[in-house]
């Protein structure tokens, strides 16, 4: 009797641990769960550990700003839902609430600065708006024709955004060679010869820095110097043998050939000299028209007319 209680005494204990093995399995959770403790937390619909331990980052781009500039913000670390506040000078810039801002109303000197919060986390940067240099927009060429004897001036026209006075210097090259000495926006005359290449590079500079030199279209050729008639005709007639020396100049040296276009009869020049003669009959009257022209080896001429006046009766003026 002893034998058998004992068998079924240890059929028993089997039974119940076989039963407590059931239940303990009954229990674990399905394979697609994870367990969601103190630790963890929702983001956006997903399971997402919980960072608030750690810190994260916040940089403002460009590194280095200008009035121009939009600005934006780079986030490392804060997880997906953050949201952005932006400051100027210390006050809060409203209506300004993106990761994005535009550069409308920066100024230079400006400090700006961007808070991120992310839940019970919070990183904040700053930055300093700096100065936007000049920039030529154009050169405005105030000399019709370049040639020697004739001093060829420029007007660079630009801006700052940031409103400060601005001021060029001058590069000026003949034929590559720069010249040195030579910094304003007017080249004299005497500088250059026909046949050369002029180049200019305008540089603007405000209180702080210059800006990017600017040399589009600012590349001449020398033409060449037409000749000018440097004398006046007599204002009066004081005899019957009228007589005027013309004379003309060429800035390249050009030799000079003159001619008479229009006269009374009679009148001649001399096409080396210039001298204008003329024996006047002595019954002319009235008003004669002279027209007297200047040419180089070039065919570049230069003109000169006037008018001679001889009243009824010989008498002269």
């Amino acid at each position: 009797m002893q034998v058998k209680s004992t068998k079924w005494w240890l059929l028993s204990v089997l039974v119940l641990l076989l039963t407590v093995g059931c239940e303990g399995r009954s229990k674990q959770p399905a394979a697609s769960e994870k367990a969601v403790g103190p630790d963890s937390a929702t983001v956006s619909g997903t399971l997402r550990k919980d960072e608030s331990g750690k810190p994260f980052t916040v940089t403002i781009l460009p590194e280095e700003p200008r009035a121009g500039d939009d600005l934006r913000t780079l986030v490392r670390g804060a997880g997906e839902s953050f949201v952005f506040a932006w400051e100027r000078n210390g006050q809060p810039i409203a209506g300004q609430n993106k990761t994005r801002l535009a550069h409308q109303g920066l100024m230079h000197g400006d400090v700006v600065r961007v808070i991120v919060a992310a839940g019970t986390r919070e990183a904040s940067a700053q930055t300093i708006i700096l100065n936007s240099p000049p920039e030529v927009k154009s050169v405005v060429v105030k000399t019709p024709y370049l040639c020697r004897g004739v001093d060829f001036e420029v007007e660079p026209r630009a801006v700052d955004v940031d409103g400060d006075p601005i001021e060029f210097s001058y590069g000026w090259r003949i034929d590559e060679v720069e010249l040195y000495g030579e910094d304003g926006p007017v080249l004299t005359g005497d500088t250059f010869h026909r046949g050369q290449t002029l180049k200019l590079e305008v540089i603007p500079r405000d209180e702080e820095e210059e800006g990017e030199p600017f040399t589009q279209g600012l590349q001449f050729e020398v033409g060449n110097a037409p000749p000018r008639i440097v004398t006046s005709p007599p204002t009066s007639i004081t005899s019957l043998d009228y007589r005027y020396q013309a004379r003309a100049t060429d800035a390249d040296e050009d030799e000079i050939t003159y001619q008479l276009t229009k006269g009374p009869e009679g009148m001649t020049i001399d096409p080396a000299s210039g001298l204008v003669l003329w024996s006047i009959p002595a019954d002319a009257s009235g008003t004669f028209e002279v027209r007297i022209e200047a040419r180089d080896a070039e065919g570049e001429g230069a003109w000169q007319e006037f008018s001679l006046e001889i009243e009824r009766g010989g008498e002269k003026q």
